[in-house]
């Protein structure tokens, strides 16, 4: 059950966007206090090498799903934890091993899975922004592109889960 729609999302975006460069900045001050653990993985990139373009989109990104996040609930739009965004980076690693097999039967199956559980089990909206985030600004092509690949994955993860487990009913009881 999805909650989120490509409206919602866009405007998140343009959130964003609309940003100067100081309130960008600021932003940053406020992401480092809503999404610390996150915040500061996507921070190394800078240093290891990121362009300036590439550094700013990710950081778009997480900005972006938090603005998302907090119009929905204040629990969705809590701190992710240590533990939870290591979930998801785990979860992240996994999928791009299915990617490099040489297997294409288990490759397949495995990605038919994938697709299954993003239908099913997470926010299709927050995928299809984060492969958009990839592909710009020449990420992908980057020596980066593993690293932010995957942690652009654990990002979009931990925040897709959140958001279907909170909009999923609550199971019934029978007494």
């Amino acid at each position: 059950m999805s909650t989120i729609t490509p409206a919602d999302f866009a405007k998140a975006i343009i959130k964003q966007k609309r940003l100067t460069d100081s309130e960008w900045e600021h932003r940053c001050d406020e992401l480092f206090e809503q999404q610390r653990v996150m915040f500061l993985e996507l921070t190394t990139f800078a240093r290891d090498g990121a362009t300036t373009n590439q550094y700013r989109a990710i950081i778009d990104f997480l900005s972006e799903l938090q603005f998302l996040s907090a119009g929905v609930s204040k629990a969705a739009a809590a701190p992710v934890g240590m533990p939870e965004f290591q979930e998801a980076v785990k979860r992240a690693v996994l999928f791009f091993n299915t990617l490099e097999t040489d297997d294409r039967q288990d490759s397949g199956r495995m990605t038919a899975a994938w697709i299954e559980g993003i239908m099913q089990k997470s926010e299709p909206v927050i995928w299809a922004a984060c492969v958009e985030t990839l592909q710009q600004h020449e990420i992908l092509s980057s020596p980066l592109a593993v690293e932010i690949g995957i942690t652009l994955y654990a990002v979009a993860d931990a925040f897709s889960r959140r958001l279907v487990s909170l909009a999923a009913p609550a199971p019934s009881r029978r007494h």
